[in-house]
């Protein structure tokens, strides 16, 4: 099964569309963190902690509250992992799937991706991780 999603995300990288993972398949910089298996469409942005950028399709959003979502975008967000650093506009009080994100490049907007469904993540306790 791993060979297939493998093969899944080098043709989907190649073709520019978004990468595919496997349910269990968290980027590097995730360790000692597990899915919860709940999923969110929105979050709200006064709850929004800190966020962290993985890379060019990742985005960790701690929130007030310890809860921690991974948004996976929709596509490649180029140069969002080297610039760590992105905005965003929004009407109401909350971010959602689809919305848009500006990646800030010297302070200036680069470029414009979708976001992805915000993924609940849990600590691994030290138990399991042995």
């Amino acid at each position: 099964m791993k060979k297939l999603v493998l093969g899944l995300a080098v043709l989907g990288f190649a073709a520019g569309l978004p990468l595919a993972f496997a349910d269990d398949d968290l980027p590097e910089g995730l360790e000692g963190y597990r899915l919860a298996g709940e999923t969110e469409t929105c979050v709200s942005t006064t709850r929004i902690d800190r966020t962290s950028v993985l890379d060019d399709y990742n985005i960790v959003f701690e929130m007030n509250g310890n809860k921690t979502y991974l948004n996976r975008l929709n596509s490649r967000c180029p140069h969002l992992g080297f610039e760590d650093s992105f905005m965003y506009k929004i009407s109401g009080s909350r971010l959602c799937k689809g919305e848009i994100i500006t990646v800030l490049q010297s302070g200036e907007p680069g470029a414009s991706c979708s976001l992805g469904k915000f993924e609940l993540l849990e600590e691994v306790p030290e138990e399991d991780s042995e």
